[in-house]
């Protein structure tokens, strides 16, 4: 997990082809640097063999799911499920 760009990115991502991992980099909850997107937060729900991503954003005065990525456990890591 990782933010400080203020800005919503979900990956699978690895440096060799041996492992993947999730990268989930939040956009801000409070700040005001909104960097061309609205407030927002990542809800991470993890079971044994998968990983569900949901960026949430603030619109007119709540929070709301904007879209989510589900990520699955393979033998090599962790790999978009579609």
């Amino acid at each position: 997990m990782c933010g400080h760009f203020h800005r919503s990115q979900i990956l699978s991502a690895g440096l060799t082809s041996q492992w993947r991992t999730i990268i989930s980099q939040a956009p801000t909850v409070c700040s005001t640097r909104l960097q061309g997107e609205p407030q927002g937060f990542h809800e991470i729900v993890l079971t044994e063999d998968r990983i569900t991503v949901t960026h949430h954003t603030y619109q007119a005065s709540a929070f709301i799911a904007a879209g989510s990525s589900v990520f699955g456990r393979m033998p090599t890591g962790w790999s978009d499920v579609f």
